[in-house]
């Protein structure tokens, strides 16, 4: 009975360690999907752009310091 739980247990240890040693080569040995990286930042960039976009409001507002 000793030899059948100590052999499992091993086992699963043995599977285990082997799982995280996939994921971390996984991880740390591919190339990134770099298309991803840029469409995000890119749309963030435009969202920003959208926010910092200078109104009508703002620009007559900005003409009245403006040097004559």
């Amino acid at each position: 009975m000793f030899t059948i739980l100590y052999t499992a247990v091993i086992t699963t240890l043995i599977l285990l360690m082997i799982h995280h040693l996939y994921n971390y080569l996984k991880r740390n040995l591919t190339i990134p999907i770099v298309h991803d990286v840029l469409g995000q930042t890119t749309q963030k960039y435009n969202e920003i752009q959208k926010t910092l976009a200078p109104n009508a409001e703002v620009e007559d507002y900005l003409k009245h310091f403006k040097k004559k």
